[in-house]
């Protein structure tokens, strides 16, 4: 399958649309980056790395010569720093927040704001970051985060809200990305949220396995999986798909190959859902508690 034809009868143009993308210079944010600009929308790449993020808007530039990219700051890591960058995105006007910054195989640690490093990258920043902005940009804001099939059956313990009790890295980040999926599914806002998950691809988000475990994956993953031009695809198709509950966009065949599709999202209890809404509130509350 060709990406770029797939994409130009899904989507067609984002000629006119102000993008933000987080994690832009990873391989996934990368792809999306390219689709973006192929499309004829303009980039905002919010990141914490200003020399990763200007080699990446020179490299794009080189490709698409009236590509307009602007740089702007952000760690996950810290909420002054998330919020800061909100509140320049607001400023910005942009039209389309595409959440694709998290992390994987990390050493776990607490952030100086109190958090657990993986909890606060995958789903508080995220989260936080799209609600505040969301709450002053109403409608005129598009939102799209990036899932994982990971979040399949994990369970919600209102007693452990930031999961410290998985510790395998795969629940730890399925956890994470489960509460940002329906954290943002369940948000009462005027904003469109969409979905849209990957499938397996491989990336630099799993570059902190040692040299050995990378050299042995590595070439496997390619072999099997979708490079992440192609897993990258359903979430810049999400940029023009309407509010629709429930729903992601997914690979068609067993969410890992094929062309994005729209599907219904995995099932949670009404009593999980309400867990949900209470770690959203806890977490966004203090947040934005400064």
């Amino acid at each position: 399958m060709k990406t770029n034809k797939w994409l130009q009868k899904k989507v067609n143009s984002l000629q006119g649309y102000r993008i933000a993308i987080t994690g832009s210079t990873g391989g996934l944010g990368n792809a999306i980056a390219s689709h973006i600009a192929s499309l004829g929308g303009e980039l905002i790449l919010v990141n914490r790395n200003e020399a990763k993020t200007n080699k990446q808007i020179e490299e794009l530039q080189s490709k698409y010569p009236t590509l307009s990219a602007l740089w702007v700051k952000c760690d996950m890591e810290s909420r002054v720093s998330v919020i800061a960058a909100a509140k320049s995105l607001i400023e910005m006007e942009i039209d389309v927040l595409i959440l694709n910054a998290g992390v994987y195989h990390i050493p776990r640690k607490t952030t100086i704001d109190g958090w657990d490093n993986l909890f606060q990258i995958n789903f508080a920043s995220p989260y936080s970051m799209a609600r505040i902005m969301s709450e002053i940009m109403g409608e005129r804001l598009k939102i799209v985060a990036v899932s994982s099939i990971a979040m399949k059956n994990k369970k919600i313990n209102i007693e452990d809200p930031q999961g410290l009790k998985y510790i395998k890295p795969m629940q730890a980040y399925g956890y994470t990305k489960m509460l940002l999926t329906y954290g943002l599914t369940l948000l009462d806002t005027k904003s469109v949220v969409s979905i849209a998950h990957p499938g397996i691809t491989y990336t630099n988000i799993m570059t902190n396995y040692s040299k050995l475990t990378n050299a042995i994956i590595k070439p496997i993953m390619r072999i099997l999986f979708p490079n992440p031009a192609m897993a990258s695809l359903g979430i810049v198709a999400a940029i023009t798909l309407p509010k629709s509950f429930n729903k992601w966009y997914s690979p068609r065949v067993f969410d890992i190959w094929g062309k994005p599709v729209v599907k219904n999202l995995p099932n949670y209890t009404m009593s999980q859902l309400s867990n949900v809404l209470k770690i959203c509130e806890d977490t966004y509350s203090k947040y934005t508690s400064i």
